[in-house]
């Protein structure tokens, strides 16, 4: 996303897809957060923004955005709290005249996604526990996901099975002709008559040759 639209976005404080804090002080709530755009319980198919250095109302907090920041916020997304690990990108952003650290995050193909065990989702411009009924929706999504591509798969290794045994038969009716075609010997220099039959084959007018 450009830096036009992300500014729109920042200054939207009722916006689903976008949260702001002022400081990484508290990691877990970012964790959670971005436990919450994986899941994407609204079924949008978009990704969520994790503003860093911007205050609730949009404008900047005056955050230095530092290479250890960054890093930091990179290391969330393998540091084994937020399983199965999330799709996102960790950038610097200059704006509304301020340097920023921007997470987009992508919704999860195999849903739920939990942080510390517990599957977060967005609830309007919030977000909160999953309960019962929303886990089990999460993991039908889950499971439609798998059986789509479970189903592929299977597709794919079956024509490369077909293809696999068409080849084999032609090599076999290849072989099979080589095998019992007529084997011709060069007559010798005598005049007396010569014949040759193919090794391999079965007796027979046929695999009997004279000159």
């Amino acid at each position: 996303m450009d830096n036009p639209a992300l500014e729109s976005l920042l200054r939207d404080p009722e916006s689903p897809s976008s949260e702001r804090k002022q400081s990484f002080s508290d990691a877990d709530r970012v964790c959670q957060a971005i436990c919450a755009y994986s899941n994407d319980m609204t079924g949008s198919k978009q990704p969520g923004y994790i503003f860093i250095g911007a205050k609730d109302d949009g404008s900047p907090s005056g955050l230095p955005i530092t290479d250890k920041l960054l890093l930091d916020l990179i290391a969330l997304r393998s540091d084994g709290r937020i399983l199965p690990q999330p799709r996102m990108v960790v950038e610097k952003r200059t704006l509304l005249g301020a340097e920023m650290a921007v997470i987009e995050v992508f919704p999860a193909d195999l849903p739920p996604v939990r942080f510390k065990g517990v599957v977060w989702i967005g609830v309007g411009p919030r977000r909160d526990r999953a309960n019962e009924a929303e886990e089990r929706a999460l993991s039908e999504r889950g499971l439609v996901f798998r059986g789509g591509h479970g189903m592929r798969d299977h597709a794919t290794k079956r024509a490369t099975t077909i293809s696999r045994w068409i080849s084999s038969r032609h090599i076999v009716r290849t072989l099979w002709r080589v095998r019992w075609s007529t084997k011709i010997i060069e007559p010798s220099t005598n005049n007396l008559p010569r014949c040759a039959s193919s090794i391999d084959g079965p007796p027979g007018p046929r695999m009997r040759v004279c000159f």
